[in-house]
């Protein structure tokens, strides 16, 4: 793993020693969900830097909907898609970015979003992160049995804004899970179709996490 440099996200990005290799450089990102927007305006006010995309295959190390098991930190997930850019482009500098979510580490009351951006330089061999932990997160999960119980979650949840994914429990023999949900209309159809093949009645609802599909964290993953 190369060289992990701390910074704090309050530092201003101009005055980093970076300044001067990165302007006008070529910074390509690994995301599959549309996270370059987040981190594009930074790049260009501070540094004149491009950022440019490559689709790689991030959901390997794990998706937030839990079909595939996340095996590494999230720091770690962050360096390895740095990694996994560097692979599929032979750039130099590349970027990272994982987010995880859960109760805050200080009030486990209250839902937080804690996001890391990694950016890692190929030729030298080190590593830099941000990271930044807000309490702004639609962040939740439910089990309803009724279209009213599903109404009353996706409003608190800012749905149709922000998407919602539908799925059968884990009572139920096999597993149907419904991402990326940004109408009523499909809303409901989804989870009429779920509910009826499920014995309990009840049918598993949470807000979708994808930065593509949460508007709320891809401005996290911004700051």
């Amino acid at each position: 793993m190369a060289n992990l440099v701390t910074r704090s996200a309050k530092e201003n990005s101009s005055s980093s020693g970076l300044s001067s290799t990165l302007r006008g450089a070529r910074v390509v990102i690994a995301t599959r969900h549309g996270k370059a927007n987040a981190v594009r305006p930074a790049f260009d006010r501070f540094l004149q830097a491009k950022i440019q995309t490559v689709r790689a295959d991030t959901d390997s190390l794990g998706t937030f909907t839990g079909e595939i098991p996340r095996r590494l930190s999230p720091l770690a997930s962050a360096v390895e898609k740095c990694r996994m850019a560097h692979q599929a482009t032979g750039a130099r500098y590349c970027l990272g970015s994982e987010g995880s979510f859960g109760p805050h580490p200080h009030m486990p009351f209250l839902p937080a979003n804690h996001e890391i951006l990694a950016f890692t330089d190929f030729v030298f061999g080190y590593t830099v992160f941000e990271q930044v932990l807000v309490f702004e997160t639609n962040f939740a999960a439910a089990t309803v049995t009724s279209l009213e119980e599903l109404r009353q979650f996706a409003q608190k949840a800012k749905f149709p804004s922000h998407a919602l994914v539908l799925r059968s429990t884990a009572a139920e023999p096999q597993i149907t899970i419904v991402k990326g949900i940004v109408s009523w209309e499909s809303l409901k159809a989804h989870f009429t179709r779920i509910q009826k093949k499920s014995a309990t009645g009840q049918v598993a609802v949470e807000t979708d996490m994808r930065a593509h599909k949460n508007p709320t964290r891809m401005h996290a993953i911004a700051q």
